[in-house]
């Protein structure tokens, strides 16, 4: 299922934001556009001096948005366990944002990488899916990790 072509709207963002998780988790992968010079990222919309990185569900809706500028780079998946435990993690400490599914126009939700680590990993659960950590024990030990994460910076605000 692809996500629908319609405006951007708030409905349809959600709705290529489950999509996102649902294909995800499923196929226990996510897709970035790579090139020999690294990963493709753009500025946000919602907030200056921040970049964001963008991730798809599957390999065609990364390759519809290897257009224009972004046509030297080509689709490249990522296992979804390193994605949850290196690169969501690390962008979060760079303060980069998540890209979702965006469509050829680069339109898509933004997100904190923490709360979309957590999303999975809750879609995770309500499968009973347990992947394998190389950094963490387990799901659980990586879920409590992002949960503290934040709930430590929630206290400092």
């Amino acid at each position: 299922m692809n996500p629908p072509n319609d405006n951007m709207n708030p409905e349809i963002l959600d709705e290529h934001h489950k999509l996102f998780i649902q294909q995800s988790v499923e196929s226990g992968e996510v897709w970035g556009l790579h090139c020999k010079d690294g990963w493709a990222n753009a500025d946000s919309c919602e907030f200056e001096e921040v970049i964001v990185y963008p991730f798809w569900s599957s390999a065609a809706l990364a390759e519809s948005c290897a257009i224009e500028e972004w046509n030297i780079y080509r689709p490249k998946s990522l296992d979804l366990a390193e994605f949850l435990e290196n690169w969501c993690v690390g962008m979060y400490k760079e303060f980069i944002l998540a890209g979702i599914n965006w469509n050829e126009k680069m339109e898509g939700k933004e997100i904190d990488s923490l709360d979309l680590a957590l999303q999975i990993i809750q879609e995770l659960k309500r499968l009973n899916k347990e992947l394998k950590y190389k950094l963490y024990k387990n799901q659980a030990d990586l879920e409590q990790v992002l949960l503290e994460v934040i709930s430590d910076e929630r206290q400092t605000l």
